[in-house]
Order: structure tokens, then sequence, then C-alpha cells
């Protein structure tokens, strides 16, 4: 063990009595020769030795008894009232002592007047070590301040005691003394892997390598840019990105080291932490006095100071930030610094071991030791311990932070969850521990980022997913959420958006069920109670809702969301009482597709009856008063030239009266029979917006070879024109049919009010979304010499003014990319988007379709493809054949082994496009009829009318040839 610096009784007892030489270089022990050494701690005049062996032996003033012995001077000796206990870690303020055991008990001793030994009342000393009794749990750490103390539970509890003038034990009292541990509320259910504390002021730091300062701050000792005090834990931002390892504070300045070997320092005046760049070299310690660092850099075997050590060399002007060699090739272990006292642990010291235990986490070799030592009281208690910690489950599974955001691995948490449910005692003893500690506690976590991190990884332990536990654990995780501050919903609902489909359907059926099961209870609460509304009710239903829509926004956000559907909940049976309706449209995103289109299509039918009545009405007034005035039509009549369509198409509906728009459509094509009004009205559709969505038609911009459109920001038509398209789309979802328009999701976004994200970028454009993905994801941007402008319609658009004198930049690219997105999707297509959407909702009620996802709604104009292919085979009618005929069944075997895309190529021969209506396959209209085509002859369809013409074919290869080459044919016809 080697040892220098300035404490004059330290020095004494360590070096022989009566040797007061300086000791500015490292000086090896003589009376440690034989004493193998594990840890060292100073206070102002005292010093404490913790040896291999776990016995405890101090040396120097014993003023305020901090010598834990009967002794006047300072020399060495035991402390014999530890004899009995193996110690673990030792820690020294100014004048009092904490001792750590093996069992997890604290033992403290010496100067108490502020309370910071933790007996429950202010002493102003105690010679003999005496046991911290109002700790709970096992002790893992302890750290001292000058009159205060810190320790850290093996579930990660922080406690704190003593003096509190400068908020340095971070807890909500006003009081300036504390002399029982109280628990740091602010850091519950973070992983905490360290606690230091200096003069004044604490810090911890957790296991992502986050870090936490509160107290004392008048010289900028916590980094946080100011030099206010701060009674609560504090995140420090500056150190996020960073990924700090460890943390040691001095009187009034604080040093933390990274796990990249860099050394940053803030305090002294400085209320930032700066980095030390004169220490040359990557260091793996550090150590602060009350006024100067010790860091040991182990490639070199060197270690270096710097600060303000009292040294001579300090005294002749030199600069506190200078660094100075204080030993090379010691064969360096471990290095201590206290006040003005400094040691060295060396290799050649025997039994040297690793003294900082950490906080129980899960991990593979804990889990195999319960499953395969079988059911103990050991395994009991741990796992109780950890299933009641927050902290601990967040520890297990939460990985280094990536500078942005924590990040926890769930498909390790996942696995590790499914391997403990091989046992029955294992279930049990976590189902108890999860309901009677860790959900209760939810509620009294911190709400800072890492605490949140439970909220993610509870829903994978597929406990939580059991039916017989959704009603308790589940709503209590629930209730908890519902609690969170809205900074923290917001928080939680980035994060639920970026996790994989899997991850983030597990969690929303697990809410889902919780909901179902909410629905019910309220169902035969109402029941036995007829007098009660819904709101009157106990049952927590909103608060359910309110969490699932959370979500559900999340998920809306996501680059990996899962479909809407996965939220539906089918209102059948659910709502049979009054208010239920109200209720749960403010929550629309639960009821399925077919009860929101049901209650718009009820909608659509009630106007077309309403205009019905009104013609009616006017009509017999008329009739009443003998006015020569022709009556108005019932339907609303569109005749349009076949040779000229669109442009016809939209002159004659931009003389209809708004009045008529909501009678039902009937089509007409100039020269030609209205066989089937239905039919008619199809085809209609069909080919309008067949020639619309052409270049021709020059209304819109092409991307992916014409497989999506948008608006564009040169308009090159009428604007009235995207008016009169709003229309004709509103049209098609009012008279319940569906059309070829290959608008992109980020449209029907737009018509929800809703913002287009780089997600739906990705879908319209995937060029442009690599582009500026690129630029997102690119590590130095500023060295690839870009002026912020963006490519778009074959020219460089300034999407930032004066832009093309602002380079590109790692700091200016988030804001050029939402820039580019605004213009994309905003500010380049304002006037047509503007047009489309008002004409839009001259057709549809605008607040019946805010009830719709941008998804549903694309759906019921475009079609969706969720196919059910028996589904079409029950609804087909015949005419000529019948169901057992030969040909219709070889038809049918054909069709099924026939591939997805040769059944939509089908689906499109005979309906004219591969999209079926939002309703489902139930709501086509199919006939197989008979002709007189022959085997030799092709299949031929009808598409107006739905029918397709089928040869009575003799062979299932005959029909396979025959009805594969005519779909295909008709593909490459509507291609040219």
């Amino acid at each position: 063990m080697l040892c220098w610096g300035e404490g004059a009784s330290v020095r004494e007892a360590l070096l022989g009595s009566g040797d007061n030489r300086d000791i500015s270089e490292p000086t090896e022990l003589e009376c440690l020769r034989d004493r193998p050494v594990k840890e060292v701690s100073c206070g102002a005049g005292h010093c404490v030795l913790l040896h291999t062996d776990g016995t405890v032996y101090t040396c120097g003033e014993n003023d305020s008894r901090q010598l834990g012995r009967k002794a006047d001077k300072c020399a060495l000796g035991q402390v014999e009232a530890l004899n009995t206990r193996t110690v673990v870690q030792v820690a020294c303020g100014w004048r009092h002592t904490l001792a750590l055991c093996e069992d997890g008990s604290v033992f403290a001793w010496g100067a108490g007047n502020d309370g910071q030994l933790g007996r429950g009342e202010c002493q102003d000393f105690v010679s003999q070590p005496r046991k911290v009794t109002q700790l709970e749990g096992p002790i893992v750490q302890v750290r001292c301040g000058h009159s205060h103390s810190l320790a850290l539970s093996q579930d990660c509890t922080v406690y704190s005691w003593g003096q509190n003038i400068y908020g340095q034990l971070g807890i909500k009292t006003s009081l300036k003394k504390q002399p029982s541990p109280h628990s740091v509320r602010c850091l519950r259910g973070i992983p905490v892997a360290q606690i230091t504390a200096g003069e004044s002021h604490s810090f911890a730091l957790s296991l992502s390598g986050a870090v936490y300062a509160w107290g004392r701050n008048d010289r900028g000792q916590l980094g946080l840019k100011d030099t206010a005090e701060c009674h609560d834990p504090c995140l420090v931002q500056q150190l996020k990105k960073l990924n700090v390892k460890y943390i040691s504070c001095g009187n009034k300045h604080t040093v933390v080291v990274t796990k990249d070997g860099d050394v940053f320092k803030c305090g002294d005046g400085n209320v930032t932490f700066q980095k030390v760049k004169q220490v040359k070299g990557k260091v793996s310690q550090i150590a602060c006095g009350s006024f100067h660092t010790l860091a040991y850099i182990p490639s070199s075997d060197l270690v270096v100071s710097f600060g303000s050590a009292n040294r001579d060399k300090t005294k002749k002007g030199s600069s506190r930030d200078q660094v100075y060699q204080e030993s090379h090739n010691a064969n360096v272990y471990k290095i201590f610094a206290g006040a003005n006292m400094n040691f060295i642990q060396t290799r050649l010291d025997l039994g040297c071991t690793e003294n900082t235990k950490q906080i129980l986490t899960l991990d593979e070799t804990i889990v195999e030791r319960w499953i395969n030592n079988g059911h103990g009281k050991n395994a009991e208690n741990e796992i109780d311990l950890i299933f009641s910690s927050p902290s601990c489950l967040v520890g297990s599974f939460l990985k280094p932070s990536d500078g942005d955001q924590c990040n926890v691995d769930l498909e390790s948490a996942r696995e590790i969850f499914k391997k403990l449910t091989e046992k029955d005692w294992v279930v049990d003893e976590i189902t108890s521990s999860l309901g009677s500690n860790l959900i209760p506690k939810l509620g009294t976590s911190c709400q800072d980022e890492e605490a949140l991190m439970i909220y993610l990884i509870l829903p994978e332990c597929s406990i939580m997913q059991s039916e017989n536990n959704i009603n308790t654990l589940v709503a209590g995780f629930v209730k908890a959420l519902a609690c969170l501050d809205p900074a923290s919903k917001t928080t939680l609902g980035k994060y639920w958006s970026t996790l994989k489909s899997s991850n983030l359907n597990v969690l929303v059926q697990m809410i889902r069920t919780l909901l179902i099961n909410r629905i019910k209870e309220l169902n035969l609460f109402l029941r036995l109670n007829e007098h009660l509304q819904v709101q009157q009710c106990p049952i927590g239903l909103k608060e359910v809702l309110d969490v699932m829509e959370l979500v559900y926004k999340a998920n809306s956000k996501s680059e990996h969301g899962i479909p809407v559907s996965k939220f539906y909940i089918s209102p059948e049976g659910l709502f049979p009482f009054e208010g239920y309706p109200v209720l749960f449209l403010s929550y629309a995103f639960i009821i399925d597709l077919p009860a929101k289109v049901e209650l718009l299509y009820v909608d659509s039918n009630m106007m077309i009856q309403t205009k019905v009545l009104e013609t009616l009405r006017f009509t017999f007034r008329n009739l009443l008063a003998g006015s020569p005035e022709p009556p108005k039509s019932l339907v609303l009549e569109l005749m349009v030239d076949r040779q000229n369509l669109v442009a016809d198409t939209f002159e004659k509906l931009s003389k209809v009266a708004k009045a008529d728009l909501h009678k039902e459509l009937q089509v007409t094509f100039e020269g030609e029979r209205v066989l089937d009004p239905r039919a008619m009205r199809n085809e209609f559709f069909k080919f309008v917006f067949h020639e619309l969505v052409q270049r021709d038609s020059k209304m819109f911009i092409y991307f992916q070879n014409f497989r999506t459109i948008w608006f564009p920001s040169q308009v090159k038509v009428p604007m009235k024109n995207y008016f009169l398209l709003g229309i004709l789309c509103g049209l098609v979802v009012y008279n319940k049919c569906v059309v070829h328009i290959p608008f992109p999701l980020a449209l029907f976004m737009k018509l929800l009010m809703g913002k287009p994200s780089l997600k739906n970028l990705s879908e319209m454009d995937p060029d442009s979304y690599r582009y500026l993905r690129g630029i997102l994801d690119y590590d130095d941007v500023d060295e690839l010499g870009l002026d912020c402008t963006m490519p778009w319609e074959e020219q460089y658009v300034e999407v930032i003014p004066n832009c093309k004198t602002q380079p590109l930049t790692n700091k200016n690219r988030e804001r050029f990319v939402e820039a580019c997105m605004n213009y994309i999707f905003k500010t380049s297509i304002k006037k047509p988007f503007d047009e489309f959407r008002k004409g839009f909702f001259q057709i549809l009620d605008e607040n019946l379709i805010k009830y719709f996802h941008p998804q549903e709604l694309r759906d019921m104009l475009i079609g969706s493809n969720d196919y059910d292919w028996k589904m079409l085979e029950q609804i087909t009618a015949y005419q000529g054949y019948h169901i057992s005929h030969p040909t219709i069944k070889i038809f049918w075997k054909v069709f099924h082994e026939m591939t997805l895309d040769e059944k939509k190529l089908f689906l499109s021969f005979i309906f004219g496009s591969d999209q079926i209506p939002v309703m489902g396959m139930k709501c086509l209209k199919i006939i197989i009829s008979s002709c007189e085509l022959t085997e030799d002859d092709y299949p031929e369809a009808a598409t107006c009318f739905d029918i397709l013409l089928l040869p009575e074919y003799t062979s299932a290869e005959s029909l396979r040839t025959k009805l594969v080459t005519a779909i295909k044919a008709k593909k490459k016809l509507n291609r040219e």
C-alpha cells in the first residue's frame, strides 16, 4: 500500500509515532506490509482501513470518537466492536464513519450532531459502532458527505440521512437535519449502480450511465448549468450521451469518467462538466479528495492528479488545471483519495478483490439456479426482492444509453420470463410479489425516463397476460399508467411508437382484455342498478379507455405499428344501455370498422330518404298550387359523354345544386340504355377514375411507376377541378362504391387533420424517404457539403428561407427534414388539397368521418385487400349452372389452387379492381353464367354486371389454362 499527502495525524499514525515528515511522493507503508488492505477512506483527520479479512482499523484524530474505539491519539488500531462482523465497505465523512457488513447491515460511529449516524436522534458523538436499524433490506453501498450519509439497498432503494441545509438528502422536507434514514423518492424506479457524496452534495449513477445530482451548488458542483441549490435529484442532461461509468465528489467539485476513458469535471466555478484535456490517455479510475482528484491510466500504469492539493508545487502559482504525475509503474490495482491524503493499492497486496456490490437483477445464471435447485427460502427471497422492485426489473434489462433515449432489451425479457414460467412455484411467487409489492409501488416511483421503462418490461411477462391476472395485475398496471403526469405519458408514447409490432400487440391485447372485462362488469352493474347513469358507475372504465387511447396514438406514429383492427372491440352485446354510444364515440378507435361503416351508411341512407321526402313535398305543393314548374328528380341524374368523360363529368357536376348532391347517384352514358343502375354507376366510377389518374389529366405527380400519386406544387388545371375531384371521391363513399385512385395514406391522414410522418413518405415516394432518412442517419452530415435545398418535382426547392446559402449540418438536419416534410405534405399542395378537402366534405359529414382511422377511410374509398376466398364462393350466384354442376366444381377447385396474384387478377377481371368493399367480400355480387362459348374459347366477363361467362369446361387443366390466360390478357389490355 502506497500513501502520500498532507494529513498530519494520519501520516504520523501510518509512518510511525513522531514521524512528521511530508509525504509528497507515494511511500510504502511498512505498517501494512503484512496486513493486506481492501479499501481506504479518510475524513478530515482520521482514516479507516478495511482489511481483506473484513476487519476494520482506524487511525488519526479522535476528538469526535471517529475512530470507533478508545484512543486519545492517532495510533493505528482495530475497531474491536466489529470483530464479530465481516465488513465489506467503509465510508468516512468529516468526522463520522459508516461500515457495511456482509449481511447487508450498516454500523455508524463518530460525530452525530447533524443526525449523520442515522440513529433517530442527533448526538454529539457515538464512540462505538452502532447499527443503523431503520434501513430496510440488505444494503449494498454506503457513502458519506461532510455531515450526511447515503446508502443503497439491494432492492435499489436509496436512503439518506444527516445534515440537509442545502438539500443534499434529496428528500422533500424543510428540516435542516434528518436523523433517521429516509428513501429518496425521486430515485424510486431508477436502477442505481453507484451513489457518492461530496461535502454537501450528492450524486447517483444509473446502470445505463444516466447521472443524477442534488444538494449544494454554489460553485457549480452539480453540473446543472447554474449555481442554484437542488433539493431533488436532477438528471444531468449534459452527461446523457457520455456513457458515464463512475463518479467521484470533492468538497466543491465533481469528476466523472466515461466508459471510453475520458474525464470530465465540474465545480470550482464551472457550472458545466468540462473535459480534462490535460489528462493524456484513457482513464479507468478516479478518486476525489477535498480539493484534488486522482486518475489512473492503465495503459501506462500511471497515476496523475489535478486540482488544489495544498502541495508545494501548487503553492508556487501553477494552475489548478495542471496535471501532475504521482506514480509510474507501481502495479496499481486501485486508487483512493481522502480529504488531503492519497493511497494506491497495488496488485502485490494480497487478496485484492472488487468490493462494490450492485443491486440484485435477473440474469440467466440466477434463473437457472432457481429452476435447477428447486423451491427454497433463498430463492423465494430473491424472487420477492426482484419482482417487488421496479428498479431491479428495469436494471435487469436496461441497455447502455445511446444518448437520445434509454433502451431495454425486451426480447431478452420475454425469453427470461418464459423460462421462469416453466415452474409453477416460481409463477406463484412472482404473481404474489407483483400483486402485493411491485404493482402498488408503480404509483410511488419517480417519473424519470429510466423509471418509466418498467411500463415496457411488465407486459412482456406472460404472467401479466394470464386471464386470471387481468382484473388484478393489469388493472393496477393500467391505473398507474393513467395517473402518470402528461410529460411522462408523452415520453412513454415516444417509446411505444418505437416498439416492434409483436411487443406493441402484447401491450394492446393485455389492455384490450381488461377493457372488455370492465365493459362486462359495467353491464352487470347497470342491470343491478337501473336508476344509475354510466357516468355514475364506480367501474374504472374511462381510465382504461384513456390508456388505450395513449397506446393507439403511439401506434399511429410507429413505423412498426399493428393494424388498427387489433384495437377493435365488437359492440355486439356490450352496449345495451343508453349512454354507451356517446361514451364510446369519444374513443372511436375501439369501434370495429363494420360498426363505423354502418353508422356512415345509415347517415347516408337517412340523407337520401330526406332528400326524397323534400322532393316529394316540393312536387306535391306545386301540384296543389297549379305551378307549371316540372317536378324535381328523386335522384341525382348525371348523363355523361363516354368519349369525353372527365371533362364532361366535371362540367355536369359543377352545375349540380348543393342540395341535390345528397340524392342517390344515377348515371347514364349518352346514347346508352340503363339496364342496371348500380352496375352503370360502378362502371362510371371505374372509367372516370381510370382516366383521372392518367398523365393526360395533368392533375397529379407520380411516383413508383404510377403506383402512387400526389398533388403537384405547380397546378396546371383549373383549381376547381380539385374541388370537383373531392366531390367525386365523396360520392364514391356516399354511394357505397370503391374505385382505383392510388392516393397514399398521407392524404387520408390530412383529411382527418393528422400530420404525415417519414413513414408515410416511404409509402408515397421511397426515393425521397431514403434521401431524408439517410440525412438523419448519416454519422457526419457536415462532411457531405450539402445545402438546405431538397430535390422535388425535378428541381431543387428552398424549404428554408435563404437555404441555398446555409450548409446542411448535424445541428440543423432535423430542422431541415421537418421543413422538407412540411413542404411535401403541406405548403406545396395547400391550394389543391384545400379544394379537394372542401369538395370531399361537401358530400360526407366531417363529424362522422372523424371517427375513422386514415387506413379505414382509405379502405372506404379504394377498398381493402382483406380477402376471404371461401366467402366469395359462398356468395356466388349461378345462371344456367348450379353449385353441383361438374364445371362449377372444377372451377372452384382450380380457383382455390391459384396463387394470390392470380386470384387478385380474377377480381380485376370481373369487377374492374382487385380491391374489395370495406365491409368485405360478403358485399360483392358475382354471377357465373353459362354461355354459347365452347371449351375451346376463353372465359369472358361482363364487368358492368359482375358476370363471368364460363364455357362448359370438362377438364381442370383446360379451365386453368384458359382462365389464367384470359385474366392476364385483361391486365395487359388495361395497362395499354
